[in-house]
């Protein structure tokens, strides 16, 4: 029988050939934090979810270097990540060895298969910062702010929880505030116009943001789960 290709939003892209250090860090601190399973008791164990009263997702982290800062910023609170880049990963890695960093759990696959997975009304924060923005109209079933993914992330934020969205892309921002606008289950925090450019106030500029959005346009999603 015919099954229709999975849609994804992301691709997973092959980089440069590791050298021992860093495969030292997938073989030594990788085990410890990563989330293999896709089975709800068992990543419930792994990430002793009952230790924390708040339990935090970042889809895409890049190199981490957001991730790290939100889990020394909120030490008491819990951290996943997923990330398909494994580049990224071992920089992540690196730092969490050094810093000693226990508040951090990964997932190197699609987050949407993880999402579906953990209980509902279980997360407090889903940041989606800088994804892919697809700019070929033909792509534009891959960006990950579709109805669909909306309709999960509104199931798996506890009331009240945070869906924080970043992009560049000036596009992308008029398409996230379409689906958002379109929907009645997510409250946009902003007082003005001029606030979806402004950083907030637990933000830090990541390398690929000083780097490659220099001069550009930012743009700064925060949504509010409410009642539907």
């Amino acid at each position: 029988m015919f099954q229709e290709k999975k849609i994804v939003s992301f691709v997973r892209r092959k980089g440069r050939k590791l050298s021992k250090v860093k495969l030292d860090l997938l073989d030594n601190i990788l085990p410890a934090i990563e989330i293999n399973s896709l089975k709800q008791n068992e990543i419930l164990t792994k990430i002793k979810a009952d230790k924390y009263h708040k339990i935090n997702l970042e889809i895409g982290y890049g190199s981490g270097e957001h991730l790290i800062k939100q889990s020394q910023l909120y030490k008491e609170e819990l951290f996943l990540g997923c990330e398909p880049f494994l580049n990224g990963t071992v920089k992540l890695l690196a730092n969490i060895k050094e810093q000693e960093i226990k508040n951090i759990y990964i997932h190197q696959n699609d987050a949407l298969a993880l999402l579906t997975v953990l209980p509902d009304e279980f997360l407090s924060k889903i940041f989606i910062l800088f994804p892919d923005p697809w700019p070929k109209t033909r792509h534009h079933k891959r960006r990950i702010i579709q109805e669909r993914n909306l309709d999960c992330f509104y199931q798996k934020l506890k009331m009240s929880g945070l869906l924080r969205i970043a992009t560049d892309h000036s596009d992308y921002a008029s398409w996230i505030i379409a689906k958002m606008m379109k929907q009645k289950k997510f409250y946009w925090q902003i007082n003005n116009i001029k606030d979806w450019h402004k950083e907030p106030q637990d933000w830090i500029k990541t390398k690929y943001q000083k780097k490659a959005l220099a001069g550009r346009n930012y743009y700064f999603f925060d949504f509010i789960k409410i009642s539907a």
